[in-house]
């Protein structure tokens, strides 16, 4: 219930999200709509698990297992046919700070000391703190390849160029989110069986006029982790942020593994890039 009252805080509040957390001063709430909204929603949960028991009943006893882990560290001791996640986008949302409601309210989190410690340890977006970027800088065995490298030194031309931008350690945010999804990938890599998949629902980015294409980098991470890429299916057309009439994409990048990721590792093999 209390899940279900999260659910519902800023469609009863006056604030709004699209997509960043903010206030929505012409925005009215009926003074029922806590009650309202909670109702349906409850409503919406129970004919969930109504039609699980109805239609899904063989599928209910099924064993799972919910692990609270930071995926750039966890390394899970069984193998698995499919794993599915959407990974943060290399952009300006910043996830701990636009659901600090609910984390609240579910208490994930009680202060802003306690915000910033949670987005820290989170793959990095453009609004990590400074001090972790500075720390990044200056760490040995970072993951990088070349093609990182040029889209890094084409973003730092471009801010030096423009001479402002929003975070002039940009290039280095943009390695430290590389660097995190590898350290995720890999992790993911060595816990799928052979003739087992990796699903990644990404987006690309556009960066201080510079095009990252977030979804081709991570598959050929996947391919320099032992994995080969099956497909890469555009889901979605999108809008940059920064300007509106350039087209961005979603991709569903579908990684295949053939017995090879763990070798690989083990060999310190690598992909070649170009």
């Amino acid at each position: 219930m209390l899940l279900a009252f999260a659910s519902i805080l800023i469609d009863c509040s006056n604030l709004k999200r699209s997509p960043c957390l903010g206030y929505a001063p012409a925005k009215f709430v009926e003074d029922d709509a806590p009650f309202r909204l909670f109702t349906a929603k409850i409503a919406a949960v129970a004919e969930d698990l109504r039609l699980c028991q109805t239609k899904y009943r063989e599928y209910i006893d099924t064993p799972t297992e919910i692990i609270l882990a930071n995926s750039m560290e966890y390394r899970p001791p069984v193998e698995y046919d499919l794993v599915i996640t959407s990974p943060p986008y290399m952009n300006g949302l910043d996830y701990v700070m636009n659901y600090k409601i609910e984390i609240g309210w579910l208490g994930f989190a009680r202060t802003h000391q306690e915000l910033k410690q949670l987005k820290d340890a989170m793959v990095v977006c453009d609004n990590v703190s400074k001090g972790v970027i500075r720390r990044f800088s200056g760490e040995a065995g970072r993951y990088s390849n070349p093609w990182i490298e040029h889209i890094k030194a084409e973003i730092a031309a471009n801010i030096a160029r423009r001479g402002f931008y929003r975070r002039e350690d940009m290039p280095e945010i943009v390695h430290k989110y590389f660097d995190d999804m590898y350290l995720v990938m890999r992790n993911v890599s060595q816990a799928i069986r052979p003739g087992g998949r990796f699903v990644l629902v990404i987006g690309d980015s556009l960066i201080a006029d510079v095009y990252v294409p977030t979804d081709l980098i991570l598959a050929r991470i996947g391919q320099e982790l032992g994995l080969k890429i099956e497909r890469l299916e555009r889901a979605r057309v999108r809008r940059s942020g920064q300007i509106r009439s350039y087209r961005l994409r979603e991709t569903v990048v579908t990684l295949k593994a053939e017995g090879l990721a763990g070798n690989y590792l083990r060999q310190g093999l690598k992909a070649q890039w170009p």
